[in-house]
């Protein structure tokens, strides 16, 4: 009786060598298809984030630019209407007003960005009348564009380092632009004051320009005394 011999199938060392190469392209493929995907989702969150911080900013600065002057007199804060931008730099800017019609007096609010890029606003009640009037106490603080170390939830943007991402530009009756630096304006320049243009720029973390936009005030008439 005759046996058959039995057929010994095996892969040669080059049919491996190609499957490996074929296996690692198409390994490759796939985790640069994940990377882009995931890169260009984060990326769409974060201008997402930009706009919405964008917008509510300026929001708040316009309304409270145009707010400012509103109420206020010798009799109820010992601070004349004119006398309602209390400071004014190319990037921070102080002002009197009646911000929150809720609460009885006039309030204080403040722009201020910090250093690790957010943009923080922060209202200050009146305590006392007249001249003893004072304000300390916060009733109002929220950060508008970033997060703190300390913040809870952690967001993926933050202004523009330089060129500084929040720039104010003072203008008088004229429209002639008032130099403030970082020094800010002089006493006899914040009374002058008519209107203010905003540029606000977010970055991410990376540095990466997401949005950028310049708004005007118009003329601020709730600083002018004949009114």
């Amino acid at each position: 009786m005759i046996k058959k011999r039995k057929l010994l199938l095996a892969i040669s060392l080059v049919e491996m060598m190609v499957a490996l190469l074929l296996a690692s392209f198409l390994i490759t493929g796939v985790t640069m298809i994940y990377f882009f995907a995931a890169r260009s989702t984060r990326q769409g969150f974060e201008k997402g984030e930009a706009h919405q911080c964008l917008d509510k900013s300026m929001n708040y600065l316009l309304k409270d630019l145009r707010t400012a002057g509103s109420g206020v007199n010798e009799n109820t804060c010992n601070i004349k209407k004119e006398d309602s931008i209390a400071s004014a730099t190319d990037n921070s800017i102080i002002l009197y007003g009646d911000f929150l019609s809720d609460i009885p007096g006039i309030e204080t609010v403040r722009y201020l960005p910090e250093s690790n890029g957010c943009l923080a606003r922060t209202v200050f009640k009146q305590s006392g009348t007249g001249a003893g009037s004072t304000w300390t106490e916060v009733v109002q603080e929220e950060v508008l564009i970033g997060t703190r170390p300390s913040g809870k939830n952690k967001s993926n943007i933050r202004l523009q380092e330089s060129p500084p991402g929040f720039f104010l530009t003072y203008m008088n009756d004229m429209q002639t632009p008032y130099p403030s630096g970082t020094l800010g304006l002089e006493e006899d320049a914040r009374k002058q004051v008519r209107r203010v243009d905003i540029r606000i720029t977010i970055t991410g973390l990376d540095g990466r320009k997401l949005v950028s936009s310049m708004n005007t005030t118009g003329r601020l008439r709730n600083l002018e005394t004949s009114e």
